[in-house]
């Protein structure tokens, strides 16, 4: 079997259970890391976490056992984009509880994503209109319970990702788009991108299914679009860590 990244990068993913004070909800992310900070964060939307109290987060551990941490006092630990428009947000992973209690640190391995392997907004211009893309996330909060790794879309980009969207910032993309997915990481799928780890290119952070606006009132009738926040908008975290 000829190897290429897509291990490394499910690695990367963590299925999301929020508590707030008055519902549950469960979402996906993935863990980065920038230049010259030394501390290891979750990426996930705002949205997910503006009213969040606790997270479950799934980690992939070298024990063949569901393992998760918990991570309390969200509120304390939350980076949100310095703009508001933007669905983004940082939590710094420290002070984590494991579980179950035969789980232990060294068994628990985080592979993160680096801020060099972001597409540039420069980049992101010279792209093709469509490109293939590969997602990770927790659909409906479903995932491999038993191998802690997240579940993997494929798909295309159906607006360009260097250009807002009918002026707002985000593109589209096609690709099975449900509750859930809000966090996933999206990165660009070819032979280049594959290969290896390193070459790994994010293109961009899921965050909103598209609906049919013409459904009827309170029938989400998805249509296979969903929305997704430029990678390169995670590179403006770095002026306010």
């Amino acid at each position: 079997m000829q190897y290429n990244s897509s291990w490394d990068l499910n690695r990367a993913s963590t299925y999301i259970y929020a508590k707030t004070s008055t519902e549950n909800i469960t979402a996906s992310g993935f863990f980065l890391t920038f230049n010259n900070v030394s501390s290891v964060f979750l990426v996930t939307n705002r949205h997910v976490a503006i009213n969040a109290e606790t997270f479950v987060i799934s980690l992939y551990s070298s024990i063949e056992e569901d393992s998760l941490r918990y991570i309390a006092n969200v509120s304390d630990k939350v980076i949100f984009h310095p703009q508001d428009n933007i669905d983004l947000c940082l939590i710094k992973i420290d002070n984590l509880v494991l579980f179950p209690n035969n789980m232990t640190f060294d068994s628990v391995q985080i592979q993160s994503i680096h801020e060099s392997m972001i597409v540039s907004q420069q980049d992101a211009a010279q792209l093709n209109y469509c490109e293939d893309i590969i997602m990770f996330g927790a659909p409906h909060g479903i995932y491999d319970t038993k191998n802690n790794l997240s579940i993997a879309y494929k798909g295309m980009t159906a607006t360009h990702a260097g250009t807002e969207c009918f002026g707002e910032p985000y593109f589209m993309v096609d690709l099975p788009s449900w509750p859930g997915s809000s966090g996933s990481a999206i990165y660009l799928c070819n032979h280049e991108t594959m290969r290896n780890f390193e070459n790994t290119k994010l293109l961009g952070i899921f965050y909103e299914a598209q609906y049919n606006p013409h459904s009827a009132p309170k029938n989400n009738e998805y249509i296979h679009l969903g929305k997704a926040i430029s990678a390169y908008k995670l590179l403006e975290f770095k002026k306010i860590l």
